[in-house]
């Protein structure tokens, strides 16, 4: 990706964290695991964070569809490292999956894969009925009382 691309790829994830008002500290984990994994330089978080705080950043679908596609998924892995599921940030997600035009299959099957490519790297499982992360050899669900 080129260096602009780059910035509004990390844009849009920092939009996802800032959406609920605050950055929660797992959110921010999760962001230096994905930053670390596009090899991001602390100019491109800095300028990616500027533009978010200055308040006029929409999001803005970043390189190859590829590209785009993981974009989506780093917007899911930041929002699954939290225990709370804010509407604010759902209704961010599912709207650039819709700006990159994939169908609700798609959609499902990017979230199937990257709620177990987070589980598998945290170590944490989501209640499969309401989503919320679930403590480690649940059976039911403590939110919701679903069968996990």
């Amino acid at each position: 990706m080129e260096k602009k691309e780059l910035e509004n790829y990390l844009a849009n994830i920092v939009l996802i964290m800032k959406a609920d008002g605050e950055y929660d500290p797992h959110e921010i984990d999760g962001f230096q695991t994905i930053c670390k994994g596009v090899g991001a330089t602390e100019d491109n978080l800095e300028k990616a964070m500027q533009v978010v705080e200055n308040g006029d950043y929409g999001l803005t679908p970043a390189g190859r569809l590829s590209d785009k596609i993981r974009n989506l998924e780093d917007m899911i892995y930041v929002f699954l490292s939290t225990s709370k599921l804010p509407d604010s940030e759902k209704k961010i997600v599912l709207s650039y999956a819709k700006m990159i035009q994939l169908t609700q299959q798609q959609i499902n099957e990017i979230l199937k894969e990257t709620r177990q490519r987070f589980e598998a790297e945290n170590q944490a499982s989501f209640c499969d009925a309401c989503g919320k992360q679930m403590p480690q050899g649940s059976k039911y669900c403590p939110f919701c009382g679903g069968r996990c």
